[in-house]
């Protein structure tokens, strides 16, 4: 037998590493997955995958991931894809030539290729959004089997991606008329508008069904929607850069002008709503309390309206005015991630305390209910779905505005606190839940300010905990958010999404470590070579480990903060005096915190190629 050198050898097994990601990106089984088939630990699959264990060709581990292999494709389907990936005959294809191909037997034709993997991320992708669509519009497999007249097991085959219609297919058709006849009479116009990225008018024309075919069938990240994420959050001003007195007398004239006792439609609601919130801050001080539960699209369509009302709040909060407000959690869970972008940079601020009711809301009238005790409050009750066309009253009798102020508090008696507030005098509870959410975790998000601390090599990690002032407390929750890291990247999947540092900054040596959730001001500083192995390390992750993404941004849609999210909970880190954490731990925010995130990371990233170049051209400008 021919022994090889360390340079074939090496060639053979970059080779087997990459027909082994060649085959899990056509079948598109998980770690989980496959483990299950062959029988062991989804750690060894995790281990085979990125190259850490060895795979020897006549050795029974092979065998069995070949039998494995085979088997989770015929059990999903996949055999043929399989099969014309490795240039095999699906009747007669064995775990042997599966074996034989890996090792390096035969060859991928680039036209094979393609057009496999892109099959398979094209039935990904139809599933993902098949699964979405149907949940926003409440259509179980069975109910919307039942609309379509076809078996239900043909329906969960395509939730659960085991199967993609064709494009422009009958089924195409029908399936886009069923579900757009179900928004029609859910009237889920905005929801569904906001989902496939259209304007809500066009959702009402007959060229609907059209949209939303191309949209089931549209390349991830290909942008459809006129308005995204940043455009909201690009014009929202920190506090201390708004012109208050320029905005104090530019909004007193506009009250003035509006003065009425009440609003009709929307638009009057909007006037009344500014002019509550104008009245409070040329007053200053006190409180406002907000409830409702209508639509947000009152907000959230127009954004002269949603910039005015956000700079209305924030002059209110730099006047001290305090806003309490009651979250409606009875809401379609994109609406909610929608509010979610808007209201995160005002519970920075600290002077919101945000509430959520634990009462059911019924389904047949809608409700909203603005009050400034003693000056003045913004009413109203009507049919779901008539604001519209409806009145708002605006309050100012005293005893009327006591009756509304006695029922606002009871509605807040059935209410909790959304946000446990952690400053950092008070980081014990704060580091102890932290630690218990991140120990329970398969699946973590963050949305960070620079390279996270949690890819850092050890040994770097340790020298820079030498040169820091950090307590113990600190380093003990940064080490053992690296070890559930590096167990999920077994078991889960790890999402970053972050900023790359001028250059300048680093050579200066003005770049400190990302400390995720700690509240260490700062963090201990990088050496340029430091960084650069920081760099070369999420390269190497990127390359040899399918469980982790990382998406490079140009701009954070949040300066200033850090969002990290677990299986249990959302936290917000204010990197600005005071340096705050925000914990979040009801189940139905902290998926609205995921479902924002992970909107943001569909719209901005790219192939892991492209992020590995883009990452190895930034460690070129630095040798600059």
């Amino acid at each position: 037998m021919l022994k090889m050198d360390k340079t074939t050898k090496k060639g053979c097994f970059l080779l087997l590493l990459q027909r082994l990601k060649l085959v899990k990106d056509v079948l598109g089984f998980s770690n989980v997955q496959l483990a299950e088939c062959a029988g062991c630990s989804s750690s060894h699959i995790s281990k085979i995958f990125s190259g850490k264990r060895e795979f020897r060709e006549n050795g029974a581990g092979a065998e069995h991931l070949t039998i494995a292999l085979i088997e989770y494709a015929k059990k999903n389907g996949r055999m043929q894809e399989l099969c014309a990936l490795c240039g095999g005959d699906e009747e007669v294809f064995s775990p042997q030539e599966l074996l034989l191909w890996l090792c390096g037997e035969g060859s991928v034709t680039n036209s094979v290729f393609s057009e496999t993997v892109d099959k398979a991320s094209v039935t990904r992708l139809f599933s993902e959004r098949f699964d979405r669509i149907t949940q926003e519009l409440d259509l179980s497999n069975i109910r919307l089997s039942k609309l379509m007249n076809v078996d239900a097991s043909l329906i969960s085959r395509f939730r659960n991606g085991k199967r993609s219609p064709q494009k422009n297919a009958e089924f195409m058709q029908l399936l886009c008329e069923v579900l757009t006849q179900r928004m029609h009479a859910t009237q889920s116009h905005e929801v569904i508008a906001e989902l496939v990225g259209c304007d809500v008018s066009q959702t009402q024309t007959a060229e609907f069904v059209h949209i939303l075919e191309k949209w089931f069938f549209a390349k991830r990240g290909e942008k459809q929607k006129t308005t995204h994420t940043y455009d909201y959050l690009k014009m929202f001003l920190p506090l201390s850069q708004l012109p208050v007195d320029e905005m104090l007398v530019k909004l007193s004239e506009y009250v003035e002008k509006e003065k009425t006792s009440t609003y009709w439609g929307l638009d009057g609601m909007r006037n009344a709503i500014l002019r509550l919130l104008t009245e409070a801050a040329m007053q200053g001080d006190g409180e406002i309390y907000m409830y409702a539960d209508q639509s947000l699209q009152w907000l959230l369509a127009d954004e002269e309206v949603l910039h005015m009302w956000y700079l209305c709040c924030s002059l209110c909060i730099s006047r001290g005015v305090k806003l309490i407000v009651i979250h409606d959690i009875n809401r379609k869970i994109h609406e909610m991630a929608n509010a979610m972008q808007i209201w995160v940079p005002l519970f920075m601020t600290g002077h919101v305390e945000p509430y959520y009711c634990t009462l059911n809301r019924g389904s047949r009238f809608t409700h909203m209910l603005f009050l400034r005790p003693n000056h003045a409050a913004l009413s109203s009750l009507h049919v779901h779905g008539t604001n519209s066309n409806h009145f708002y009253d605006y309050i100012q009798d005293a005893k009327k505005l006591n009756v509304l102020y006695s029922e606002f508090k009871a509605l807040l008696a059935n209410s909790e606190k959304l946000v446990q507030v952690f400053a950092q005098d008070n980081m014990r509870k704060y580091y102890s839940i932290l630690k218990d959410a991140m120990a329970q975790t398969q699946n973590s998000l963050a949305l960070l300010d620079a390279p996270p601390s949690v890819t850092v090599p050890d040994d770097i990690l340790h020298e820079m905990f030498e040169r820091s002032q950090m307590s113990l407390e600190e380093r003990e929750l940064i080490l053992s958010m690296r070890k559930n890291t590096y167990e999920n990247l077994q078991n889960g999947s790890i999402t970053e999404l972050f900023e790359l540092p001028d250059k300048q900054k680093v050579k200066d040596g003005q770049l400190y470590l990302c400390l995720g959730s700690s509240l260490h001001h700062g963090g201990p500083g990088y050496s340029v070579s430091e960084y650069r192995r920081h760099i070369e390390n999420i390269i190497r992750l990127c390359e040899t480990d399918d469980n982790y993404n990382c998406c490079v941004l140009s701009k954070s849609p949040f300066p200033g903060m850090r969002i990290i999210l677990t299986d249990s909970c959302a936290v917000i880190i204010r990197l600005h005096k005071p340096y705050t954490a925000f914990l979040v731990e009801n189940p139905f925010f902290t998926k609205s915190f995921a479902v924002l995130l992970h909107n943001f990371y569909e719209q901005n990233t790219v192939p892991r190629e492209r992020t590995v170049a883009l990452l190895k051209k930034h460690l070129e400008d630095l040798a600059e």
